[in-house]
């Protein structure tokens, strides 16, 4: 019995004990679920911080986005009224150029009317009826060359109205493009934010920005080589127009001996000069609108490229952000997402033609004018907007030279015209003196 009660107290010892211990660690695992609740409290206030600072720029970015939108359309139709007005301008310019010819006709007819008239004045002195005719018909040139000649004032003064109106539109769209860029710029600085060097997502958002750097810089340059291939192209039928232009006017040189010939090929020659003006006119145009055509597709070009950034940005806020969040689920889709877009650029690497130098892991060589360190991200994205700032400046100055000279050889064209009509009046005056 003794024995029994011994191994009875030595059994509630070691249960008091064992009691003891699991009191102390239940007074641990307390402290620590109370920690764990303190910690929890603080990274969810942090969260609803970070969600409300987003939901802010995001507002501020819809904002902006929708701003942006309404320049855009205010610009496509100033675009829009542009290109009717040089419409406009062409056709007026085609109605004088047609006024100008019938004038020409009437002073032609009218000469040889006076000469008909004098002439039976003077031989056929007894035929006042015939005399009389002559001179009511005289007298309806007269007064169709006096409508003529004010339809042609009329037309002129519409065709000055018309290049005011081009000048007006011309600076409205320059205005709205100076906006479009400012807008574009606000955009993307708040769509960019900095990202701290101690991150452990730095790297993997300096990555991400080479990419998109590198992408930019391609497209860049294949759309700058486009555009100039057009322009040489253009180049190269001006500068045809031009030769089959002075091939005509020295086969009219050669052609004309004496005045009388020459009074006989006024005519031939002020249609071939017209016709030469109106081929200048209409390739004007027609570059015109080429240029046009050739500007909004490398702006839709540069907005694609600039959305791709947008979204790229996007990836490294939220990578900078992470720290903050869950752990484990959000940044395996964060990985997942990258993962996703270096596939997608993989796809672009295996386009681009084969290097000379020696490649670098990965298969390409990289561009020594581009930063690699991973803390360097502002520089990265630096020189991003530069490249894309320097397209845009060369594109619009290219487009604007190549314009004025078109412009300036229209002028010249119909200079020449006037020219050529001045001469052709003054012989006729000889002429008929």
């Amino acid at each position: 019995m003794t024995r029994d009660n011994d191994r009875l107290h030595d059994t509630i010892s070691n249960l008091s004990a064992q009691l003891a211990d699991l009191r102390d660690q239940l007074k641990v695992a307390t402290a620590l679920r109370d920690d764990s609740e303190a910690h929890l409290s603080v990274t969810s206030a942090t969260q609803m911080a970070a969600a409300a600072e987003v939901a802010r720029l995001t507002d501020r970015l819809a904002n902006a986005t929708k701003e942006l939108e309404s320049v855009r359309a205010r610009l496509v139709s100033a675009e829009t009224e542009r290109d009717n007005v040089t419409r406009a301008l062409g056709q007026s310019t085609e109605k004088c150029t047609i006024l100008t010819a019938e004038l020409d006709s009437m002073q032609l007819r009218l000469a040889v009317l006076e000469a008909q008239v004098s002439g039976a004045r003077k031989d056929l002195g007894g035929e006042a009826e015939q005399a009389e005719e002559l001179s009511m018909e005289l007298l309806r040139v007269v007064q169709r060359q006096a409508s003529v000649e004010k339809e042609r004032r009329e037309a002129w003064e519409q065709v000055r109205v018309l290049r005011m109106r081009l000048k007006e539109v011309e600076t409205d769209h320059r205005a709205l493009a100076k906006e479009n860029e400012r807008l574009v710029a606000r955009i993307r600085e708040l769509q960019t934010r900095p990202i701290r060097a101690g991150s452990p997502h730095a790297s993997l958002a300096s990555e991400t920005f080479l990419s998109v750097a590198e992408r930019v810089e391609t497209e860049l340059v294949g759309q700058l080589k486009s555009v100039q291939c057009e322009l040489d192209a253009a180049r190269a039928r001006y500068r045809e127009m031009g030769a089959a232009y002075r091939n005509r006017l020295q086969q009219y040189v050669d052609k004309t001996c004496s005045l009388n010939l020459a009074n006989e090929m006024f005519s031939t020659i002020k249609t071939i000069v017209d016709s030469m003006l109106n081929d200048v006119i209409m390739s004007l145009m027609e570059s015109e609108q080429h240029a046009h055509s050739c500007l909004g597709d490398a702006q839709s070009r540069l907005v694609a490229a600039h959305d791709l950034v947008v979204q790229l940005l996007h990836l490294a806020v939220i990578l900078q952000d992470g720290k903050h969040m869950s752990g484990s689920d959000e940044l395996a889709k964060l990985l997942a997402s990258h993962q996703q877009f270096e596939k997608l650029m993989s796809v672009d690497r295996k386009q681009e033609p084969p290097a000379t130098a020696r490649p670098v892991k990965g298969g390409r060589v990289p561009d020594r004018s581009i930063p690699s360190a991973p803390s360097d991200v502002d520089a990265t994205r630096k020189l991003a907007q530069e490249m894309i700032a320097k397209y845009i400046a060369s594109t619009h100055s290219q487009l604007e030279q190549e314009r004025s000279e078109l412009l300036t050889r229209a002028l010249v064209a119909e200079a020449a015209v006037k020219e050529w009509e001045a001469m052709a009046a003054k012989r006729n005056a000889n002429t008929w003196q």
